[in-house]
């Protein structure tokens, strides 16, 4: 979820000091030369052999800007990852998974919204689509699952910070998909399905408690990852040296908020009419209005929610590329 995600790691300080860290001074650097393969990060020519105030022959890009591509001012501060092509691999998979779960549930509303638009009223509620709602609980319980690998990417002792957080998205995670797990069943047994969100005569109260339960999962697993991807992150150069923001977890966390704020509505909605019911009065008209309102709150935050994942899938597929690049010191690059 991430990564999902991205995360701010003082870019400005950094490069401050990877400049500093590449551009030692002219005289020093001319009698020196490239002492292992370095490819030019501009054509990919071996620039072994060359001084770093040349330029390459290839294509006359300037060696310093490969050294400062590849030199890492903490490149013998920061511990290096174990199995980091495995760690990279959980980092997509794990949004990944999210993604292809959240696109299953989309799916029914999506057939209830063309069914309405075709002017058939009361679609005919097919249990596949339940089945398939539980397939999307349970790949939420293995993307929980696959964070387990992520539990000691150094092999040293981890700050409390990431592991915190690691359990917490971790338990957020198969929250989620035990919640939906049972929305499935409920839904295959009491016929709620796909219009339950928009059925403004009968408010299913258990089942906008359990959906809503299913976004403050969500959240739990949001505000976990973030010191997860931040510590992760901190491995990859080009993620201290370029800018990022925080977009991608703000996107989630307004999304989620926006749903939650309409699952609220909803439930209070429920009550009102319940409570109307009881007393055998008329329902009030105000029902209807917040009913509306609350369908399109939530439709919103998890339409939000569905971009901010696949915004997440992008930036770990990003880290996941770069944090297994190789990380020198300028010692290690020149002789």
């Amino acid at each position: 979820m991430s990564p999902t995600g991205s995360t701010p790691h003082q870019p400005q300080e950094h490069w401050r000091s990877d400049r500093g860290a590449s551009d030692t001074s002219h005289a020093e650097l001319m009698h020196r030369v490239v002492k292992r393969d370095l490819p030019c990060v501009g054509c990919g020519y071996d620039l072994k052999g060359i001084s770093p105030e040349g330029v390459c022959p290839e294509c006359g890009l300037g060696v310093t800007r490969t050294l400062r591509y590849v030199v890492d001012p903490a490149a013998s501060e920061i511990v290096p990852l174990r199995q980091g092509y495995w760690l990279a691999v959980i980092l997509v998979l794990v949004p990944a998974l999210m993604v292809t779960a959240t696109i299953i549930l989309w799916i029914p509303h999506l057939e209830f919204a063309v069914a309405s638009y075709r002017g058939i009223i009361q679609p005919i509620t097919d249990n596949q689509w339940t089945v398939w709602k539980g397939v999307a609980g349970f790949i939420g319980i293995i993307s929980g699952i696959l964070t387990f690998g992520l539990q000691n990417p150094t092999g040293q002792r981890i700050r409390r910070s990431y592991q915190s957080g690691l359990w917490m998205a971790r338990l957020g995670l198969m929250f989620w998909g035990c919640i939906i797990i049972i929305m499935a069943v409920y839904d295959g047994t009491h016929g709620t399905w796909r219009s339950s969100l928009y059925d403004r005569e009968k408010i299913d109260l258990f089942r906008s408690v359990l959906r809503m339960s299913s976004h403050l999962a969500l959240v739990l697993a949001v505000i976990g990852f973030s010191p997860v991807f931040r510590f992760l992150a901190l491995r990859s150069l080009y993620h201290r040296v370029s800018q990022i923001s925080r977009q991608g977890f703000l996107a989630m966390g307004v999304a989620l908020a926006i749903a939650v704020a309409g699952d609220t509505l909803w439930i209070i909605t429920g009550s009102i009419q319940m409570r109307a019911i009881q007393e055998g009065i008329g329902v009030p008209l105000i029902v209807d209005k917040l009913s509306l309102y609350s369908s399109m709150l939530v439709l919103v935050g998890s339409g939000m929610l569905t971009l901010a994942l696949l915004n997440s899938l992008i930036d770990a597929l990003r880290l996941a590329l770069k944090i297994n690049r190789p990380r020198y010191s300028l010692d290690e690059i020149i002789e």
